[in-house]
């Protein structure tokens, strides 16, 4: 739905990129991860079609719906992958002040976030972004139902990543790019620029000596238990464990 409203808002733009909509199928149990995943079949199909040597990237979407359980982090977004393309990475950093009411947090990609149709992409070291709220207690159960939904962060999120596409368009019209690859972070996505990602997250101070996986494992597995988490007491839970 929401991929489907970033083209609506993107009919009327002048795009000198080319974009391609693919809903995939066969995601779940059974099918993840073998070469029946609709993801999977679709990049090895795609070969024959499309120029990988020109590839800008690959916008992911799954689990966006929802509110993050964590209070006074409910509009959180993590986009997973800003270490696959500094312009990328750049481009949702810079399109961050044009959105109200969405946080986003950008994060590397790493084995523990091969969760979707971004691991094909990943896996073959393709430019890609995935756009997550984490996985909701409710996800996979008959309690996962219209109402739970988020429209207005839904919205925020489509809008967002219209936004996202636009800067990255504009780097074929005007001077966006050179702002982009000049604002400090040509360098790739790293541990220190993670390390502030997670701090701002947390409101807590991270060091480099902290084992980021470690704490993005448990955040992702805290938030797929229960829909009301307290920021203190996943802090407090995080230094009892010496993973904070």
């Amino acid at each position: 739905g929401i991929l489907l409203s970033v083209l609506d808002s993107l009919k009327s733009s002048n795009l000198n990129i080319n974009i391609v909509l693919a809903i995939f199928d066969m995601e779940e149990h059974r099918y993840f991860l073998t070469k029946s995943m609709g993801s999977i079949h679709f990049y090895r199909d795609s070969q024959k079609r499309l120029n990988y040597n020109h590839f800008l990237g690959a916008f992911i979407l799954d689990l966006c719906g929802h509110s993050v359980g964590v209070k006074d982090r409910e509009n959180s977004l993590f986009v997973i992958g800003a270490n696959t393309s500094p312009f990328l990475s750049q481009s949702i950093k810079f399109t961050q002040n044009h959105v109200k009411n969405l946080q986003a947090y950008r994060l590397r990609s790493r084995r523990l976030f091969h969760l979707s149709d971004n691991y094909i992409f990943d896996r073959n070291r393709k430019p890609n972004l995935f756009f997550t709220c984490g996985q909701d207690p409710n996800c996979h159960t008959p309690k996962d139902t219209f109402e739970k939904l988020n429209l207005e962060k839904i919205s925020n999120i489509s809008t967002y990543i219209t936004h996202c596409i636009q800067t990255i368009n504009r780097k074929f019209g005007d001077n966006t790019a050179e702002f982009l690859l000049t604002s400090g972070e040509n360098p790739p996505f790293n541990h220190e620029s993670e390390t502030a990602e997670l701090s701002r997250f947390f409101n807590a101070e991270i060091g480099p000596h902290h084992n980021l996986d470690r704490i993005c494992d448990f955040l992702i597995r805290e938030l797929s238990k229960t829909p009301n988490n307290d920021l203190e007491k996943i802090k407090s839970t995080l230094k009892d464990l010496g993973i904070l």
